[in-house]
């Protein structure tokens, strides 16, 4: 229930406004409170564009951020990656995953190009990457002039 204060047609705690309707007539405490609640809804939905542009901008930075992160610091090695994300489970199979990763770990062979045929693979083909990958590098490999 709201208390307010009526002087010659004024509302005082409605900002001054006449208690007229647009009709003419005098306003009643439900038109009071009709346009209460209006402005009340108007004032929530800009703050509800403010709280979208604001979480769009936070999600630009977080993703920003985290893609430095994560180029910086590799979350998992690149043994683990390679022998996981290809599904290497042969003996020959491990055998060159860990000399890929010692050319790496010399400097001979770029983790780039590794990266880059890692990816390809596993667009390639899913579920079995492993031939496509070795095939990539060897060729990748080659322009750069280390023999795998």
């Amino acid at each position: 229930m709201f208390l307010t204060l009526r002087f010659l047609g004024v509302d005082l705690f409605a900002r001054n406004k006449p208690l007229l309707n647009r009709h003419g007539f005098f306003r009643y405490d439900a038109d009071w409170r009709e346009d209460r609640c209006r402005r009340m809804v108007e004032v929530r939905e800009m703050n509800g564009r403010r709280k979208w542009f604001v979480t769009v901008a936070m999600g630009l930075m977080a993703m920003a951020a985290g893609d430095r992160l994560v180029a910086a610091n590799p979350a998992v090695p690149l043994r683990e990656q390679l022998k996981n994300g290809l599904r290497a489970t042969r003996p020959e199979e491990l055998q060159f995953v860990e000399k890929t990763v010692t050319f790496v770990e010399a400097g001979k062979l770029s983790i780039r190009t590794v990266n880059a045929a890692f990816d390809w693979a596993r667009k390639r083909r899913p579920d079995y990457p492993f031939p496509y990958f070795e095939r990539a590098l060897r060729v990748l490999a080659a322009r750069e002039g280390v023999n795998l």
